[in-house]
C-alpha cells in the first residue's frame, strides 16, 4: 500500500529553511527534523506524590466500615437466634416422639391383651 501524503495534502514541499537546504544537499532522502530543547532549562522532574484520599472520602469509608461491622454483629445476633431456635424445635420434636412412642406403645400392648 502506497500513500502520496503531496497529493493528500497533508504534506507540502518547502522552499527555503534549513530542511530545504539538507533536502537539496541529499535528494531522494527523508529528512528527518527533531524537537530543539535546551537541557539547561529541562531541570529535574518532580516526585511523585503519594496519593492520599480526600479527608470526605476517607470520613465517607469510615462510615460505610462501621454499616458493615454493624450489619456483620446483626447477622451474628440473627444466626444464634436460629440456631436457638432450631435447638428448641429440636427439643419440641424430641418430646413429642418420645410421647408419641409412649402412646403407641400402650395402644400396642391393648390390642396385644385382646389376643
Amino acid at each position: 500500500m502506497s500513500r502520496d501524503i503531496f497529493k493528500d495534502g497533508l504534506a507540502r514541499e518547502i522552499q527555503s529553511g534549513s530542511d530545504y537546504d539538507a533536502a537539496v544537499a541529499a535528494p531522494g532522502e527523508v529528512i528527518q527534523r527533531g524537537e530543539t530543547i535546551d537541557e539547561g532549562k529541562l531541570g529535574t522532574r518532580p516526585k511523585a506524590r503519594k496519593a492520599t484520599p480526600p479527608p470526605a472520602t476517607d470520613k465517607k469509608r469510615k462510615a460505610l466500615e462501621a454499616e458493615v461491622e454493624t450489619l456483620d454483629e446483626e447477622w451474628g445476633d440473627a444466626q444464634a437466634a436460629f440456631d436457638a431456635r432450631q435447638a428448641a424445635l429440636a427439643d419440641e420434636r424430641d418430646k413429642a416422639a418420645s410421647a408419641y412412642r409412649k402412646s403407641r406403645e400402650a395402644l400396642m400392648q391393648k390390642i396385644r391383651g385382646l389376643r
